[in-house]
């Protein structure tokens, strides 16, 4: 039988290979994301997220069996964020006018996929087949329930005339994302990074000129 210190001694070390098991396997989802997103699913290799994570890549099966369990891990990631984010605050601003939340709420949505351009990248890399799929009933629709309470307060403003939602949805989300996905044109033309703090406050307030009704 085990001593009490022999006890202790175990369930500390247990406790440190969880510890350590557990930031692998966020480091894998990281590496992923950036990978995934920057590349897509099928140009991305398990060798280049090992590398990326600082993981030998004989290890990465113990954490993920496949390619495919780490792309859904990486994506729960990334959407289980932007979810969160704004479940509190459409929560928080419950409160408010209707046009100040939607100001607030296009803003954030701006800023997030200025410091995640990885998420839209997640939502365009995939066209077809089980992972689209999955994709749509786990984090799209719920982005669509997201975007509904941004404007279900806002119908009367247009007279009538409100865009069509699921049209509008797709506009916005591209709009939104479109100067961080091709960050690289917009430096070249502009001079400037579509990240810095000035140019993504001035792509929010296009945005809301853009896709609010007037004042």
């Amino acid at each position: 039988m085990r001593s009490a210190a022999a006890s202790t001694a175990a369930d500390i070390n247990n406790v440190r290979v969880q510890e350590r098991t557990l930031r692998t396997r966020q480091k894998l989802i990281a590496a992923g994301l950036h990978e995934f997103g920057l590349n897509g699913f099928e140009a991305s290799s398990t060798r280049s997220i090992a590398s990326r994570a600082g993981v030998a890549q004989s290890a990465l099966p113990y954490h993920f069996t496949t390619k495919d369990e780490l792309w859904r891990a990486a994506a729960e990631k990334i959407f289980g964020e932007f979810l969160t984010r704004f479940g509190t605050i459409l929560e928080m601003s419950s409160d408010d006018e209707p046009r100040a939340r939607a100001e607030s709420l296009i803003t954030e949505a701006v800023c997030f996929f200025a410091q995640h351009p990885e998420l839209h990248r997640f939502m365009t890399d995939e066209t077809s087949g089980p992972r689209v799929e999955w994709l749509v009933e786990t984090h799209i629709r719920p982005l669509h329930s997201v975007f509904d309470s941004l404007i279900a307060d806002l119908d009367a403003p247009f007279d009538g005339a409100a865009p069509d939602r699921q049209h509008l949805f797709y506009m916005f989300v591209g709009a939104a994302a479109a100067p961080y996905e091709m960050a690289y044109e917009y430096n070249a033309v502009n001079g400037a990074s579509p990240f810095d703090a000035e140019a993504v406050n001035r792509h929010a307030q296009s945005m809301i000129r853009t896709f609010l009704p007037p004042a």
